[in-house]
């Protein structure tokens, strides 16, 4: 397997959770890597990718659409409404 380039990967999976092994960092920007698994839920990836990732030393999940709005932590959440 090879190594993409981020912005291909963005083409080839829209709005999808990506999991890429031996990610190409420039600082802490991911630029691309080797696609082990891609799907529409981050939960599904990350437990397809405990059964894959054990060959490679480094791996990172990255979301190839846009995020909306702020997200928050549950803890977040219960202290403001307490």
């Amino acid at each position: 397997m090879r190594s993409i380039a981020l912005s291909t990967i963005r083409k080839k999976f829209p709005n999808e959770w990506v999991l890429l092994a031996n990610p190409v960092m420039e600082g802490i920007e991911v630029k691309g890597g080797i696609v082990l698994l891609h799907h529409k839920d981050k939960k599904e990836l990350t437990i397809q990718g405990r059964e894959v990732i054990g060959g490679y030393a480094n791996y990172r999940v990255v979301f190839t659409g846009k995020l909306s709005g702020v997200r928050r932590l549950g803890i977040l959440r219960k202290l403001k409404t307490a």
